[in-house]
């Protein structure tokens, strides 16, 4: 019975890692597209200003 839960406890363990790895991984994702989306947002600006400098 011991050796059961020990076992239990062991991949109870191994999947809590798992899951925070994961979790950290989702928030770095997110972070990122985040920062994505703020540079596409001003990028038709950043364009216009390129545009007018060459013209």
């Amino acid at each position: 019975m011991r050796s059961s839960q020990a076992l239990m406890v062991g991949q109870l363990h191994k999947g809590i890692d798992v899951q925070l790895d994961i979790l950290s991984t989702m928030k770095k994702l997110s972070g990122e597209t985040f920062n994505m989306s703020k540079e596409i947002s001003g990028l038709p600006k950043r364009i216009a200003a390129a545009l007018k400098e060459n013209v």
